[in-house]
């Protein structure tokens, strides 16, 4: 192509002034005074216009190239449906890895209007930051997925298949040991098995615990904590929440529950992320 560039440079002005010309006399038929010179140029003209057209290698050239042209939209669409189907994967994929698989699409959506009427937030979506079968069960996997990210749900299936849990705007932390307050009394607790939410149980103002050797805690003695790995040992603490409240706050965490450690079959910690 490049060694023909010149010609093919050349062709084309050709046959925009054989254009011209032509239009020319079409217009103006009455013109038959040209001088010699401009007839035997426009004769050259033709001639040189019917030898390009005749040129084999031009003509050759001239369709390599539609073709390259029309590959080059095969391609082109080819790859806007790539981008399509690839998109679709990253949505699945997405949406499989933040599946929760202890809770279902009606209880998350349940759980979700409750945050958003807790927080006066509307939220966009939520991100899976840990799951105890597959990171991990000791605090210290907990703690490296999920310290120092606010709003986080905590979704939790106990032995006898029990399920329940907790939020809060506050962000976890391994340092330190100590309860840490939620002024705007956005935490509370939950029973997916019983569709109960309630406020924490408050000491002191209480509303999570954090320790580097304790997973999720929610409320004071607590409501619900992990103090250890829940999937190993009895380290998930459930207390006996109707002991615990005041008049028209009661809650049951589990059915028949009473406060003791028990183990964990796995749990959760989903951020909520919210639309600015």
């Amino acid at each position: 192509v490049k060694k023909l560039n010149d010609k093919i440079i050349l062709i084309l002005y050709i046959e925009v002034l054989l254009k011209q010309q032509e239009i020319e006399i079409e217009l103006f038929p009455v013109k038959k005074d040209m001088n010699s010179n401009i007839k035997e140029l426009y004769h050259e003209l033709i001639n040189i216009k019917k030898s390009i057209t005749d040129n084999e290698e031009l003509n050759k050239l001239k369709k390599e190239i539609n073709e390259l042209k029309n590959d080059n939209k095969v391609l082109i669409s080819i790859i806007e449906n790539q981008n399509n189907d690839i998109k679709i994967l990253k949505d699945s994929l997405f949406n499989l890895m933040n599946k929760s698989v202890i809770m279902g699409d009606d209880e998350k959506s349940a759980l979700l209007k409750e945050i958003e009427k807790k927080t006066n937030k509307k939220i966009k979506q939520l991100n899976k930051l840990y799951q105890a079968t597959i990171d991990g069960g000791k605090p210290i996997n907990f703690h490296n997925k999920c310290d120092n990210i606010p709003n986080t749900l905590v979704v939790i299936k106990s032995e006898e298949y029990k399920r329940f849990g907790g939020f809060t705007p506050i962000p976890w932390k391994a340092d330190g040991n100590n309860y840490i307050d939620d002024k705007e009394k956005k935490s509370f607790v939950f029973s997916l098995d019983t569709e109960e939410i309630g406020p924490l149980v408050e000491y002191n103002n209480t509303a999570v615990y954090h320790y580097k050797d304790y997973g999720p805690c929610f409320g004071y003695k607590p409501d619900i904590g992990i103090v250890g790995n829940p999937l190993i040992e009895k380290k998930l603490r459930i207390s006996h929440r109707k002991h615990e409240y005041k008049e028209n706050k009661n809650i049951q965490l589990i059915d028949n529950q009473e406060t003791g450690y028990i183990k964990a079959l796995d749990y959760e910690v989903f951020q909520v992320i919210f639309l600015n």
